[in-house]
Order: structure tokens, then C-alpha cells, then sequence
């Protein structure tokens, strides 16, 4: 009698997916957006009108849509409207993109450090990321960045980054000596950005950097030079999954992020400052607690060339690293 009565329900399940073959999606709506265009939120979605009726594809709108910065949360409602012809509505919950920033901190001098930005997450209503910041670290820095992911296309896109970085460096030597440095970094990035899915995204730009080191005190002797400068050219390249779902401020599920990058030092008088490369991976699990709690870990695992010269830092804060020199971005070692 179980093996019988197992027939009709397999007939069922067999005869539901034909049938919903026939479910058209006559009309696709979204509510509660008040900054977010309509035409880029149906752009996202894999759900058109004229598309047959797929529960999977709904659900899979809803949840790129909770993934984009400016929405807290989304759902979805299927009206029907005559003969096999449904409504969809979509429900969005914004959040308030404009972010303003203020961190305050202290430098290697133990003078008062900080930092002020401002970034609009939601630009022109298409989530696109535009602003910058200006810091106080000793020295004067600032930089412009501007991404839109989807500015062509449901996948592609591009972003640009220019950065004016002055630091002061502390470089410690093999042989004891310690001297400080003005490092000052001009540099400028572009991106192309291409989701493949929900779940897999690239990203591939160049960066063109001009660095200079100068002299600011600490022990020198011959081999250490007053002044250093050098070109560089990177290729940078990254590889997200993503399998995350978000509910407001809340994080659940796996992401992996890869980059790496390959620099080409296209002028330079001197052996400190050379080629390198760098590979780093991060991997993230957040797991949901409770009605309020959220868990959270990241591993992150680094590896590079140019670990014989002392300008070969991967910066754990923002003033001391693992090879003791600070504040600029990793360049090497692991």
C-alpha cells in the first residue's frame, strides 16, 4: 500500500512543473522605492514580463536585490490577472545610502589623526558608489572614487579611484637602523566589473601609481639613500563568491573574495623599490544567532614576493606591521 500510494504524489510533482509552464508573467511592479529607479531594480531581476512564472527566479530576485547597498529588504507578491497571466510585485525597504564618516585616531607622533568622508551608495538611483575622504596623518591625503557595478548592463560595469596619499613611514632596517619617511603615493585606478550570477563575480583594472620617499629623520649611512621614488604599473584582478543573504543588518551564509595583483616598476634608481606581486584570500561565514545575534569570522591569507627589502609591508592596522613598517598598503612578504 506505501509503494502504491507514492504514484499519484509523483504524478503530481511531474504534472506541476508543466503546468506552471504555462504561467505567464504579465506584468512586473516594484513598490516602496523611494531613490532606487524602477528600471534598474527590473534591469537586476531575472523575472520580465512575458517570462514564464518560476518561484525559483522570484526568490533569486529577492535575494540580489537585498544584496545591493541601498536595500535593507525585499519580497515579493504573484497577483494573478485572468487566464494564466500573473502580476508581480516586488516590496523593497531602502536604506538611508548617504554615509557620512568621521574616525579619529593617533599617528606614529602621537599627535591626533583623522579622517572625514562622505559616500552616496545609491548615485543617480542606480547604486552606483560615488565620494571620497580627507585625512589628517601626519600629513595632508584625499581621494575620489566612483564604482557602478551595473552601469551598462545587468553585468558589467566599471568603477575609477584616484588617491593622493601622504603618510609619514617608519622603516626599520636589517641592521638596527630606523628612519622615517614622507611617503607620498599619487595613483590612479580603473575597473571593469563582470557578474557572471548572483554568486560569482570578476573584476580586472590597471593602477597607475607614482610613489616618492623622502628623508625625514632617523639614523642614515651610505646604503640607505635620503630619496627614493618609482612608477608603478599593477594589474589587479579579483574573484568573489558570494552565498550570502541579507535582512536588514543582518548576514547569513559563505563568501570567499580572491585578488591579486602583479606590479611592474617602470622607472627607479634604486633595489628597495622593485616588482612584486601579491595574492591574498579571504574567506567569510556569518551565521545568524538568535532573533538579534549575528556571528561573523574571516580568515585571511596573504602570500607575495619582495620580502627582502624592508619597503615589503602587509599592514595589520594602520600604523605597525608584521615587518614594522606601517600605514601604507601591503606590498609583500606574508
Amino acid at each position: 500500500m506505501k509503494v502504491y500510494s507514492l504514484v499519484p504524489v509523483c504524478l503530481l510533482l511531474l504534472i506541476l512543473p508543466l503546468s506552471a509552464q504555462d504561467r505567464l508573467v504579465a506584468k512586473v511592479e516594484v513598490e516602496g522605492n523611494k531613490r532606487t529607479r524602477d528600471w534598474f531594480l527590473k534591469r537586476l531581476g531575472y523575472v520580465k514580463e512575458g517570462s514564464m512564472l518560476d518561484s525559483a527566479r522570484l526568490a533569486s530576485d529577492v535575494r540580489r536585490f537585498k544584496l545591493l547597498p541601498s536595500v535593507a529588504s525585499a519580497s515579493f507578491e504573484v497577483i494573478p490577472e485572468g487566464d494564466e497571466n500573473y502580476k508581480v510585485v516586488y516590496t523593497v525597504v531602502e536604506n538611508f545610502a548617504i554615509i557620512p564618516g568621521l574616525n579619529v585616531t593617533q599617528d606614529v607622533n602621537d599627535d591626533i589623526a583623522f579622517r572625514t568622508s562622505l559616500f552616496d551608495f545609491n548615485f543617480l538611483g542606480q547604486n552606483q558608489t560615488i565620494g571620497g575622504f580627507y585625512s589628517r596623518n601626519v600629513f595632508d591625503s584625499y581621494d575620489f572614487y566612483w564604482v557602478a557595478p551595473n552601469l551598462f548592463t545587468r553585468k558589467w560595469g566599471i568603477g575609477i579611484n584616484y588617491q593622493n596619499n601622504v603618510l609619514q613611514e617608519p622603516i626599520f632596517f636589517d641592521d638596527g637602523r630606523d628612519v622615517n619617511y614622507k611617503f607620498d603615493s599619487r595613483a590612479f585606478e580603473f575597473r571593469i566589473f563582470y557578474e557572471h550570477n548572483f554568486n560569482n563575480r570578476f573584476d580586472l583594472g590597471l593602477n597607475f601609481a607614482d610613489e616618492d620617499y623622502g628623508f625625514l629623520n632617523g639614523n642614515l649611512h651610505e646604503e640607505i639613500p635620503e630619496e627614493l621614488g618609482v612608477q608603478r604599473i599593477s594589474v589587479v584582478g579579483q574573484y568573489e563568491y558570494n552565498n550570502i543573504t541579507n535582512e536588514y543588518q543582518y548576514v547569513d551564509g559563505f563568501r570567499n573574495l580572491f585578488t591579486y595583483s602583479f606590479t611592474l616598476a617602470s622607472k627607479g634608481d634604486n633595489n628597495f623599490l622593485r616588482n612584486f606581486f601579491i595574492g591574498r584570500n579571504d574567506t567569510e561565514y556569518f551565521l545568524r544567532v538568535g532573533e538579534r545575534g549575528n556571528w561573523a569570522n574571516r580568515l585571511r591569507l596573504g602570500l607575495a614576493s619582495n620580502a627582502t627589502t624592508p619597503f615589503a609591508p602587509f599592514a595589520l592596522d594602520n600604523q605597525i606591521n608584521i615587518r614594522g613598517v606601517g600605514n601604507v598598503v601591503d606590498r609583500g612578504t606574508a
